[in-house]
């Protein structure tokens, strides 16, 4: 099992989103041209289709792209992490105004209930996406924790646990909370996902 790339994973879940009724091909190239050129799109479509993620639907001149049901559950069961992850995010406002006014070692108890709450949440996502099509959410889902997570704790302040997160506290959270078997192929996905993102950084045409 490969990773995915950013633009194979953006196409796939655009395909997704437009559910058992699939997108025009025109549809796909006109909707993510302005990120990707129509090269890589095509590139893309073509290796999605080959690997099984996508169906081709013809219909006299219409040509359409549904991807599998399985990758539209996993777009489902991806989406719901993230409204999980949100959700938590806008609660932290709350208990961020319970903590004023504790006394110092109290709120230090307190912060650091919060902070194994965090990491709970993000564990029970990843062993829910190891389980989705993995090579596309848990990227995904990575991505969307790295521009969330210094926001998350500001809006706290916990100081408890680090104001970055990276590939490694994942697969150290991981390992703790799914064991040995699951995390391997985590730690696979991680490591392809930073070789797949360092090439794209290094190319002139940086679609990440």
């Amino acid at each position: 099992m490969e990773v995915m790339d950013k633009i194979t994973r953006t196409v796939l879940s655009y395909i997704a989103a437009k559910g058992p009724e699939g997108a025009e091909v025109e549809d796909v190239y006109r909707g993510l041209s302005l990120i990707f050129d129509r090269d890589s799109l095509a590139k893309s479509i073509t290796n999605l289709i080959a690997r099984g993620y996508v169906n081709v639907l013809r219909d006299g001149d219409s040509t359409k792209l549904i991807a599998s049901k399985n990758v539209r559950l996993s777009v489902l069961v991806l989406e719901l992490q993230k409204l999980k992850l949100a959700a938590y995010i806008k609660n932290l406002a709350s208990k961020r105004q319970e903590l004023v006014g504790l006394p110092p070692e109290k709120k230090a108890d307190e912060e650091r209930r919060i902070s194994l709450e965090i990491w709970a949440l993000l564990g029970q996502s990843l062993s829910t996406l190891a389980r989705s099509t993995p090579e596309l959410t848990v990227p995904e889902f990575v991505e969307v924790v790295e521009k969330l997570w210094s926001p998350l704790l500001s809006a706290l302040r916990v100081e408890i646990v680090p104001d970055s997160v990276t590939s490694e506290e994942f697969l150290t959270l991981a390992k703790k909370l799914l064991g040995d078997s699951e995390s391997r192929a985590i730690e696979a996905l991680l490591r392809q996902k930073k070789a797949v993102d360092g090439n794209q950084g290094s190319d002139k045409n940086d679609y990440a």
